[in-house]
């Protein structure tokens, strides 16, 4: 199989799965996507096309409900914005456990990026978290109800246009670790570290 631009990979340890995404050409002759490799036998077991607009940009697998999470930046094609209004973007749930089950897509914020999982081991959340950079918030979906949705700012010395999030889970105030893209003679370039109640995600 042909990829245009292969950008990221992550591996599900329990089904010995490994999803790679493709980012897609923003020239219009590959809508990028996700395949899904057998790392027993060596063989893509499924892709999953993007669907949207030619830019997957993050992923994260859920070793506990063995899902992956594919963040969009450009969001559904289809959308038509009134004028001055951004393109939102999307994250897709795929359910590894059944290839066949049809990926759940929700919508986020503006140009969606990095990807992180609260597996809901410390906390009773059991979350996928994805950052969005253009509109300097993190959209927290539900991973077993995906349209339990909430978006929610975060403000830090440098945080703008931040590109990639870790979480580190806690019962009382889970860590959001992310990185900014601005520009070091700007005050940027920066890590940081953003505390959030487990109580704030869906």
């Amino acid at each position: 199989m042909l990829f245009f631009a292969p950008a990221l990979v992550a591996i599900d340890p329990g089904l010995n799965l490994a999803v790679v995404i493709d980012q897609g050409d923003p020239y219009g002759t590959n809508e990028g996507g996700a395949m899904v490799v057998d790392l027993t036998t060596n063989r893509v077991t499924a892709w999953f096309s993007a669907g949207t607009a030619y830019f997957t940009s993050g992923l994260a697998i859920d070793p506990v409900r063995h899902l992956a999470f594919v963040s969009n930046a450009l969001g559904d094609p289809t959308q038509n914005p009134p004028d001055g209004q951004p393109y939102l973007g999307s994250l897709t749930r795929i359910n590894l456990s059944n290839l066949s089950q049809p990926p759940v897509a929700v919508t986020t914020n503006e140009f969606p990026n990095g990807v992180a999982i609260d597996p809901g081991t410390v906390s009773s959340k059991h979350s996928a978290i994805v950052l969005n950079t253009q509109s300097n918030d993190i959209t927290a979906e539900n991973v077993d109800s995906p349209a339990l949705t909430v978006t929610m700012p975060f403000a830090a010395s440098g945080g703008n246009l931040a590109l990639d999030i870790a979480w580190q889970p806690d019962a009382v105030l889970g860590l959001v670790l992310t990185g900014s893209a601005i520009p070091a003679d700007l005050g940027g370039n920066n890590a940081f570290i953003i505390g959030i109640a487990p109580a704030r995600l869906p």
